[in-house]
């Protein structure tokens, strides 16, 4: 009965510590926040919705690097599963205009740990301009983001840096960063000039009363079209907007508003460039499409140009775990590497372990990696997700293992306790081992070999004098792999890990 309950125990735990890995990733939604750009930061955006002149590419590529900023502790940044997932959204959102974002640096996307920074870029100009990536659109995720004057936003762009910043918040569907993109590819609100005053009934009256909006004396736009090339975003086939969707979370505005002339406004809740949100059809005109087409085309953005197609061969398969195996147990805790095979057209794998407490992340560029601050006796889950510089679309493959008590060294041990190694690493299959240590002291010692499965494939007792010592252990039966040997008496107790090779 007491078996039965403690198995039952250990199931409700594995449950339980499956939950919140599947909850490691997502994102809690704020309270509504708005893009940070006001309509001064967007008098530098001079957008031009003419088409194109002569042919253009079917795609342009375009490298992205994101950048995560976590506490000082390496806590509280956004997983880069999200960003993967973003990615692929972004990418869904810009194919009309004929854009294709990858990532650059092959596909690394680095965590910055300074907690300075969990409130955004602003007012860090020299950190940030050390880290970016001047070859790249560069991105700044924080944990939240605060602009300039205290107020708190979803995202900007800065046209002084040129750079996006956005609340790991608002990563989640592509549409906040979609808007912040069209910030930096020149696209103004559709509302240009009523970021600070939004439309309201009682003051600007119905036709509208006032000529210019309340910021800036920009013009505010006819239906007509008459004055479209000046007035609100200057991008002629987005209708008038005198932010209709300011303080709404949803996608209706069921007001007739006319305008100064009278007509009535065929108000476009569905653009991306408005404030409105939760619509299921989010689009960008074709003069915005213009617009961004040729702002990328401007010689200010040739820091973005390069004759390259990203790898974007599609990756269907899952990782292939090879060590450790589901819900194995080993014996070290401090130097666990997980070992997988190659999945095709991945150059990246992103890593994600934790004991349902704590989460440790990591990014692999091979088939293999090596944490050292895993606890000991502890249940693990482990997410490994492949993905290449152009295609993210991919998923994880969720496995749980269990670590031990037994310390291992991370490198050949030296210092106090001199050092143990084995020559040569790896060792043929067959071959005797051979086992250097560099003893403390004299005295009897056991020297066992492990493999991965903990399992004792040796066991010998030697009695090691005061500073270098040769050990040969022969007749071991075992296979390819890692594996790991223990020396313990009364002066040491070190393990060392080592590969028998086929």
């Amino acid at each position: 009965m007491q078996s039965q309950s403690k198995k039952l125990f250990s199931l409700r735990k594995l449950i339980f510590m499956l939950v919140l890995v599947l909850s490691f990733g997502t994102t809690k939604i704020k309270a509504q926040l708005q893009c940070g750009m006001t309509t001064a930061d967007q008098l530098y955006l001079q957008p031009d919705d003419r088409p194109m002149i002569g042919p253009r590419s079917a795609k342009t590529y375009i490298p992205i690097q994101f950048h995560l900023f976590a506490d000082d502790d390496g806590t509280g940044a956004l997983d880069v599963g999200t960003v993967l997932n973003e990615l692929k959204a972004i990418n869904e959102i810009y194919d009309t205009v004929g854009f294709y974002f990858y990532l650059a640096n092959g596909g690394d996307i680095p965590t910055i740990s300074n907690t300075a920074l969990t409130g955004g870029p602003s007012g860090y100009d020299e950190i940030i301009d050390a880290i970016r990536n001047d070859i790249a659109l560069n991105v700044f995720i924080s944990k939240d983001l605060f602009v300039s004057s205290g107020r708190q936003v979803a995202g900007y762009y800065t046209s002084a840096k040129d750079f996006v910043a956005m609340d790991a918040s608002y990563i989640n569907d592509g549409e906040t960063l979609a808007h912040e993109l069209g910030h930096f590819f020149s696209l103004p609100h559709t509302f240009f000039g009523w970021e600070d005053e939004p439309y309201d009934l009682a003051k600007h009256g119905n036709p509208v009363t006032i000529t210019q909006a309340p910021s800036y004396g920009v013009p505010v736009e006819l239906v007509n079209k008459t004055n479209c090339t000046k007035a609100g975003d200057k991008i002629c086939d987005t209708p008038p907007d005198y932010n209709f969707g300011a303080a709404r979370s949803g996608c209706t505005y069921n007001t007739v508003i006319k305008d100064p002339n009278g007509e009535v406004i065929p108000i476009m809740e569905n653009n991306y460039m408005s404030y409105f949100a939760n619509c299921s059809d989010f689009q960008f005109t074709e003069g915005q499409h213009n617009a961004m087409r040729n702002n990328f085309a401007l010689p200010s953005r040739n820091y973005l140009r390069y004759d390259y197609v990203p790898l974007m061969d599609t990756i269907s398969e899952l990782v292939t775990l090879l060590s450790p195996t589901t819900n194995q147990k080993i014996e070290t805790y401090n130097y666990v590497t997980l070992e997988w095979l190659p999945v095709t057209n991945a150059t990246r794998y992103y890593i994600e372990i934790t004991d349902g407490r704590e989460l440790t992340k990591a990014i692999a560029s091979g088939t293999s990696y090596t944490f050292t601050t895993l606890k000991a006796n502890k249940s693990y889950i482990v997410k490994i997700r492949p993905y290449s510089e152009g295609f993210t679309d991919t998923k994880n493959r969720i496995t749980t293992f269990r670590t031990g008590n037994l310390m291992t060294a991370t490198t050949e041990i030296t210092g106090a306790n001199r050092y143990l190694k084995v020559v040569p690493n790896p060792v043929q299959n067959g071959n005797n081992i051979k086992i250097e240590v560099d003893a403390g002291g004299n005295g009897d010692h056991l020297v066992e070999v492990f493999n991965m499965m903990g399992q004792l494939l040796s066991s010998k007792s030697v009695n090691l004098d005061y500073g270098k010592n040769t050990i040969l252990l022969n007749d071991i039966k075992t296979q390819a792999g890692v594996h790991f040997v223990r020396i313990r008496g009364n002066k040491h107790d070190l393990t060392q890990k080592f590969i028998i090779a086929d």
